[in-house]
């Protein structure tokens, strides 16, 4: 009696099917060939090195919130989130990712990175909701609020227009 998978299940174990395919392939070629294969997969092209680029931008930042809030594995997400500022200095997770730092190195008791990393968000991007979130922890509730405040009036107007009240 089989368990019916979804389409994104039959998706993955497609592609999974496709490596296997291809690593096996690779395998039997012999140490020339398989020397060849494994060159041809490097990224040469600027395209291809943006894209793997993108990819490892993805893949630190990714891993670092995984270790920070999923394993609580602190040092391996500051690992994760360290290397990825590191290699890429001016990738699009910076802001979020010093924000993580600050969190993380509280979480480990490490006043002095932790306020590395909260005086660079605060001196560096005052306006970001990163700092008005450090400098005001109910930050988020307020903004929360006011958008319940203005779901509420969009409503309120939606309904008098319905209704011919203009």
């Amino acid at each position: 009696n089989a368990i019916e998978s979804s389409p994104e299940e039959q998706a993955m174990d497609s592609v999974s099917k496709q490596a296997t395919a291809k690593n096996d392939s690779i395998s039997k070629l012999d140490d020339s060939k398989r020397k060849l294969a494994y060159l041809a997969n490097i990224p040469s092209t600027p395209d291809q090195i943006k894209e793997s680029n993108t990819r490892m931008t993805e893949a630190y930042y990714n891993t670092g919130v995984i270790f920070r809030e999923q394993i609580e594995d602190y040092h391996s997400s500051v690992s994760a989130f360290e290397t990825l500022n590191k290699r890429f200095p001016d990738n699009k997770y910076k802001l979020p990712s010093f924000y993580n730092l600050y969190r993380t190195y509280l979480m480990l008791h490490d006043t002095v990175k932790a306020n590395f990393y909260k005086d660079f968000l605060i001196t560096n991007f005052p306006e970001s909701e990163y700092s008005k979130l450090i400098l005001n922890p109910g930050f988020y509730k307020e903004l929360q609020r006011k958008t319940q405040v203005l779901e509420v009036f969009y409503e309120n107007t939606y309904k008098a227009y319905l209704n011919n009240q203009f």
